[in-house]
């Protein structure tokens, strides 16, 4: 009896950029494996060449369930900008997280006007906080108190 070699995906295509894109890879490559081939030819070109890529090397079945796995694995950075980012400046944002953190990161891009400027990184139970509105708030206060002060 031969033991099951599993798959696990080492790094990810810059196009896939959280959960939605990755449902959309796995969901293309079950309709593939149901004889659908044009499945593949809906994705971004960069997770296409990434996929037949990785369909040459590893079988479709073992794919499927790395991308499963990866659903719930993969550390998840939510990142909060005040302004929802060009695909150019999403795409440096990716670049860096998966270079500096992990190369199967997947983001959660969220848009928050509140925010002024900046952005607030949120991991886990850590929040990185670099909002204009938060060091206006910081400063306000200090302000109040030198003001009260004299």
């Amino acid at each position: 009896m031969s033991a099951e070699v599993s798959y696990s995906i080492s790094a990810l295509p810059v196009s896939v950029v959280g959960l939605t894109e990755l449902e959309e890879v796995r969901v293309a490559l079950e309709s593939y494996v149901d004889g659908k081939v044009d499945s593949i030819h809906s994705l971004d070109p960069r997770t296409q060449a990434w996929l037949e890529e990785q369909l040459q090397t590893y079988g479709a079945g073992q794919l499927i369930e790395a991308l499963e796995r990866l659903v719930t694995d993969a550390p998840v950075i939510e990142l909060e900008l005040a302004v929802v980012p060009t695909d150019e400046w999403r795409e440096k944002l990716v670049i860096w997280f998966r270079h500096q953190v992990s190369p199967v990161v997947l983001i959660r891009l969220h848009a928050r006007r509140n925010l002024v400027a900046g952005l607030r990184v949120r991991t886990g139970k850590h929040v990185y906080d670099m909002s204009l509105a938060t060091r206006l708030q910081t400063a306000t206060g200090n302000m109040q108190e030198i003001l009260h002060a004299n």
